[in-house]
């Protein structure tokens, strides 16, 4: 599945987790999530964490990943790196804006195919 068939699967699916305020202070913007494990054995560090920034940026949404009780900017190598996600770690990544379904899309599939490192176990998937 592509990356714009899985924008659209995410939206058809419902993913949507509710409505943030928008500047303006109404509530016409919404967010695309998805709840991932990270998957190569080295976890979150830089050179994953640059992979995931430098695609980060070919979105215009604001993007966020989450793990246990902190958050971090999407685009922000450090702040990916400060999460300590280690392999298995739980992590929620989410985007708001007019790209947000293809940002998450693209990302996920990052996560998912561990940034090209063997998964934990040293088998491959």
């Amino acid at each position: 599945m592509g990356p714009r068939d899985r924008a659209a699967h995410l939206r058809d699916a419902g993913t949507r987790l509710g409505q943030l305020p928008s500047q303006t202070g109404g509530l016409e913007a919404q967010v695309v999530a998805e709840e991932l494990t990270i998957r190569n054995s080295s976890g979150f560090h830089a050179r994953p964490a640059s992979i995931f920034v430098e695609t980060a940026r070919r979105y215009r949404s604001q993007i966020g990943v989450r793990s246990d009780t902190r958050k971090a900017d999407g685009k922000s190598i450090l702040g990916l790196m400060l999460l300590g996600a280690a392999a298995g770690t739980r992590i929620v990544i989410e985007a708001q804006g007019d790209d947000e379904a293809e940002a998450v899309a693209a990302l996920s599939a990052l996560i998912r195919g561990g940034f090209g490192e063997a998964p934990p176990d040293g088998s491959a998937s």
